[in-house]
């Protein structure tokens, strides 16, 4: 059961991470968050099967677990807040 709810949420996850990184790269001047941003949703799109713990040693400078995902959080909800996603997607 536990591998079923992390399963669904990682798909989650990288469907809306797909719509942030659309959304993002259309932007003409992005911020140096946004850039931020784009490089963790990124990375949770290239590698799915990934856990968020393996996907913040990947990143570049290597992350902590709870700072991959806040930022990864903080990405979606910066694109949400846009308007662009779903208003409450997690």
């Amino acid at each position: 059961a536990n591998a079923r709810r992390r399963d669904h949420g990682a798909s989650r996850a990288i469907a809306l991470a797909r719509r942030a990184i659309a959304i993002l790269e259309r932007r003409p001047h992005r911020s140096r968050s946004s850039e931020q941003g784009l490089r963790v949703l990124r990375l949770r799109v290239e590698n799915p099967g990934l856990s968020l713990r393996e996907l913040a040693v990947l990143h570049e400078p290597p992350l902590t677990k709870d700072t991959y995902a806040a930022r990864l959080r903080r990405a979606l909800v910066a694109v949400e807040r846009s308007g662009a996603l779903p208003h409450g997607y997690d």
